[in-house]
């Protein structure tokens, strides 16, 4: 799965089991795009059906796995809908688990108690998380610059992005008794949920208080602390894409969008719409690439 991969937004019947069993997801409001949709637009819209069908292509046992090397320790079944939260998670879990992607691919134990001091200053405890390399920090990057989109126009986190004074990358969600937006800076990571413990279902309202009490909390504790960038590790591509057939952008392509790769997976046949022919200037190697993107995402986070 990368930046590229494009599925279908449209209501679909998944076959499971063995096609024993049939699994029919919706989209919020029954809204969908009807067209191919690439997975940046996906998280963007948070788009049930493209989230389905990346489960069932990797399979929910790797999403499983993965999850627990993230730090979720509660149950979690290996069934379609796994890809939309049909099995509860704490908000500790979902925060901790987050981590490893703001950490840069490592994992730190999580702890109550960083230190205890007596009254003179002497150091009676000191926590000593145990930290460890989870996923690479190109993959982790990857999923962070993903992650931004939320708050671009159209995104399920574009109402709260005037509330925001720096690069913050997160995900909302929504089921018919909750609402959840985790989301982090390279600096701290949050989980905040609204709900009822008995399951009773939220109104409307309730459902949109999620994502403004996680930023206003996060611009208050880092009220401090000035914007950082997240940054951009060894390992990671960018290149310009045809946002039509999510191929290799050609000279002639009317449209171009940068997008963000693990090295080695970024596509590499031309589009085939516009010429199919690509400029060693599209192709060129990351420094080439990364200022014109570096600032227009810095321009984007200032409101520019």
């Amino acid at each position: 799965m990368t930046a590229a991969t494009r599925f279908r937004s449209e209501p679909t019947v998944f076959y499971y089991d063995n096609d024993r069993k049939v699994y029919r997801p919706g989209n919020h409001n029954n809204r969908y795009f009807r067209e191919e949709i690439p997975l940046r637009q996906a998280i963007r819209a948070s788009d049930n059906i493209y989230a389905v069908h990346t489960i069932m292509q990797v399979g929910p046992e790797a999403v499983i796995d993965m999850a627990r090397r993230l730090g979720v320790t509660s149950p979690l079944g290996a069934v379609p809908s796994l890809a939309l939260g049909t099995f509860p998670v704490s908000p500790f879990e979902m925060a901790s688990a987050y981590a490893v992607f703001a950490g840069g691919g490592v994992r730190t134990e999580p702890v109550a108690v960083l230190r205890i001091e007596d009254r003179r200053g002497n150091v009676l405890y000191e926590a000593a998380p145990r930290r460890e390399q989870i996923i690479s920090p190109a993959l982790a990057y990857v999923v962070t610059d993903l992650l931004t989109s939320v708050f671009d126009r159209g995104g399920t986190a574009h109402r709260i992005r005037h509330m925001l004074h720096r690069p913050v990358a997160g995900k909302s969600g929504t089921t018919a008794s909750d609402a959840w937006f985790v989301g982090y800076t390279p600096d701290l990571v949050a989980a905040v949920w609204v709900g009822h413990d008995r399951g009773r279902p939220v109104t409307s309202t309730e459902a949109h208080r999620a994502a403004p009490i996680f930023a206003a909390f996060l611009e208050s504790a880092l009220e401090g602390l000035p914007p950082r960038p997240f940054p951009m590790p060894e390992g990671v591509v960018r290149v310009n894409l045809d946002p039509r057939t999510g191929m290799l952008a050609a000279p002639d392509c009317p449209e171009k969008t940068l997008e963000t790769f693990l090295a080695g997976t970024e596509p590499v046949e031309p589009c085939p719409l516009h010429g199919g022919l690509v400029s060693e200037e599209i192709r060129g190697e990351k420094d080439h690439r990364e200022p014109s993107s570096w600032w227009s995402r810095l321009r984007r986070w200032w409101g520019g």
